[in-house]
């Protein structure tokens, strides 16, 4: 339930952890965005300290500390940190959606992808930096081209369930100064949001036998991530790049083409984290120590 965010740069980590956030009870992590000047973490949790003395496993059939329920009303909240972990405030997000992703947009505004359900429909909204909504952004290809989405308009409540955990695969990534939209092992089109909400549908075109899988944060192109279209979505996959079962391209922003591949050498392509400038930097563990690697990429 407890996640903590780290931020790494050459002076060592800082730590982003809803530990530290007062006056907040029960507090299960869902995401996090970092913006320019602040991190969020977005959690679900209670204000209400009233706990019951009997306890319960939180992660079933693992050994974990049993944690106690408390049974008050829980809300989605925004909390906010430095860019040098410390915390600054805690936003309530208004109550009539449960929020999946939050982001930073250039302007200050919020970017947040929020499941109504009352009326059991996925919407993107645009906040506030205080987390109020200002208006909802139209999205045809989240709220009308994903039939995962669509059957929980009708039909059990399980089909509500199912629907809303559907946008799980629907994750948020910066790029270029605005916010990239997409849904995971999909072919549904790239969702770009930018300052003031203004959003951009694109069709991304796929290497033959693939779909797209993720896509990797950058500030001056688009870098996506595609897989097999026929590997599993259960099991451990070979992600070594000799077993072609994921592919890098970098993608042409204007009309979701594809530019060319990109060869990561040996190393793992989960590894990469982001690309700056021209320069992919990834991550790798060497025992209880964090190893950084840099490549440049020529235009």
């Amino acid at each position: 339930m407890e996640q903590i965010v780290y931020s790494l740069d050459p002076k060592g980590a800082r730590a982003f952890s809803s530990k530290s956030v007062p006056d907040l009870y029960d507090v299960h992590f869902q995401s996090f965005f970092v913006g320019d000047s602040v991190v969020g973490l977005l959690v679900r949790a209670t204000k209400d300290e009233k706990h019951s003395t009997t306890t319960y496993n939180p992660l079933p059939g693992f050994s974990a500390k049993p944690v106690p329920y408390y049974p008050g009303e829980h809300h989605d909240y925004l909390v906010e940190f430095d860019r040098d972990g410390n915390y600054k405030s805690t936003v309530e997000l208004p109550t009539a959606y449960h929020f999946w992703r939050i982001g930073a947009l250039s302007d200050g505004s919020l970017l947040a992808l929020g499941y109504d359900r009352a009326n059991s429909v996925a919407r993107l909204l645009l906040l506030d930096s205080g987390g109020q909504i200002v208006r909802p952004i139209e999205a045809p290809s989240l709220t009308q081209d994903s039939p995962e989405l669509r059957q929980g308009e009708s039909g059990p409540e399980i089909n509500r369930a199912r629907a809303e955990s559907s946008l799980s695969w629907w994750l948020f990534v910066p790029s270029r100064n605005r916010i990239l939209l997409y849904q995971a092992h999909s072919a549904t089109p790239l969702l770009e949001v930018g300052a003031g909400g203004a959003l951009r549908e694109v069709p991304l075109e796929a290497p033959k036998g693939y779909v797209l899988d993720g896509v990797v944060p950058a500030n001056d192109r688009w870098i996506v991530r595609y897989r097999r279209q026929s590997l599993s979505n259960n099991g451990e996959i070979d992600a070594r790049p000799e077993t072609k079962n994921y592919l890098l391209y970098e993608v042409d922003p204007a009309n979701g083409s594809l530019k060319r591949q990109i060869d990561p050498g040996t190393g793992p392509l989960f590894n990469i984290a982001c690309e700056q400038d021209g320069v992919m930097t990834a991550f790798s563990m060497d025992n209880d120590k964090v190893m950084r690697a840099i490549a440049e990429i020529p235009r």
